[in-house]
């Protein structure tokens, strides 16, 4: 079963207020162009820009009017000019393969599967993630450089020092050396 995917137009706040959408507002059917503009965003949504459909093997483009009945309130005229106006200004192009892409397709449109839905709902506002541990913590260096001299320090009690043998052991062992010097046999 193929998983449902849901797409929708992400839409900046200096939309409306960009230079091109000022200059198609400031044109005779201005409002509808820029309308216009973004059901064809919509209606590419599957078809990664491209204004036009595969059946079979055959790619069909779509024409003027086959985007006016796609969207249905706009006349053929305002369709044809609006096209006209969206390539000169760079919203669409041409391909070689004859098909009008939307550009910058990926930045204007967005999507994700009915699971990643389900698990951002979930997760709420605040991204408050329950499946992931929340309480990380990392040991600053001055903590585990604190520890490392602990252990050195331990080590070192452990460890005899001279001055914690018996006089009785030492004067044994200088006298262990001083038979060694000599070349007289030891038992060990």
């Amino acid at each position: 079963m193929s998983e449902k995917k849901f797409y929708w137009i992400k839409v900046k706040t200096t939309f409306l207020t960009s230079e091109t959408v000022d200059f198609l507002m400031s044109q005779k059917d201005g409002a509808n162009y820029v309308v216009l503009y973004q059901m064809l965003c919509l209606l590419t949504a599957n078809t990664n820009g491209e204004l036009g459909r595969t059946i079979g093997e055959v790619l069909i483009p779509y024409d003027e009017a086959k985007i006016t009945r796609e969207c249905k309130w706009f006349s053929i005229d305002t369709v044809r000019i609006a096209l006209n106006l969206y390539e000169k200004l760079g919203l669409v192009y041409q391909q070689e393969n004859g098909l009008l892409r939307i550009a910058n397709f990926s930045n204007i449109v967005g999507s994700e599967t009915k699971w990643a839905n389900y698990k951002r709902l979930q997760r709420g506002v605040g991204n408050s993630l329950e499946n992931v541990q929340q309480d990380i913590r990392y040991k600053s260096i001055d903590i585990r450089d604190k520890s490392i001299d602990r252990k050195k320090e331990e080590r070192k009690k452990e460890e005899p020092t001279p001055s914690s043998t018996s006089s009785k052991e030492a004067e044994e062992d200088l006298d262990f050396i001083a038979k060694l010097g000599k070349g007289v046999e030891v038992n060990v």
